[in-house]
């Protein structure tokens, strides 16, 4: 009796215990992008227009990403170009493609099919951004334009668990910002930039 009762107490403080720590999340980094180099513009606001509209549907696959890419978009150019008070213009940050499409991977016949460990699937990443600075007593008359861009590819295994899926779409998101971040530092900077 006093063995069973000492059983039922250990287990009952092993389910107090286990409510007290959280449960672990998905191990995935913020998406801040503090590390970047900031591009001054001349603007004094960013405004960021949202042309890409994601289907929500197969074969894309964008609205299941930890962080979307457009979503990503808007954090990295609220991080990284930063606006001059007073010049009377307006960069207009255009979103034309911020998409992610799921392709089903041929696998080979027979014993190599068994033998070679080939993706799966493939998710193709595209990002179109064009950056339009006007007037804004005239906002119809662009000044200056800029254009950036990215695709990126990455295939997974038939497989994988989600943790590794969700592991996959923010590397590839990570990718293609880090292009984007590149060209805003180049091609923005030298055409819309402060000089």
């Amino acid at each position: 009796m006093r063995k069973k009762i000492m059983t039922v107490c250990a287990g009952a403080l092993f389910a107090l215990t286990a409510c007290t720590f959280p449960t672990p999340q998905g191990g995935l980094p913020e998406m801040t992008f503090a590390q970047v180099q900031p591009v001054y513009v001349n603007a004094s606001r960013i405004e960021v227009v949202d042309a890409y509209v994601s289907p929500m549907a197969a074969p894309n696959v964008e609205h299941l990403f930890p962080t979307a890419p457009a979503a990503a978009i808007h954090k990295l150019v609220n991080q990284q170009i930063v606006v001059q008070p007073g010049t009377g213009n307006v960069l207009r940050v255009i979103i034309d493609d911020a998409s992610v499409r799921e392709k089903a991977m041929p696998v080979p016949a027979g014993v190599q099919g068994v033998l070679v460990r080939e993706p799966a699937k493939q998710y193709d990443g595209k990002v179109v951004v064009r950056f339009e600075m006007a007037s804004e007593s005239a906002p119809d008359l662009v000044t200056g334009r800029a254009r950036v861009t990215s695709s990126r590819s990455k295939g997974i295994g038939e497989n994988a668990a989600p943790a590794e899926k969700d592991r996959l779409f923010f590397a590839l998101t990570e990718e293609m910002m880090n292009d984007i971040s590149e060209g805003i530092r180049t091609s923005v900077r030298d055409t819309l930039g402060v000089r």
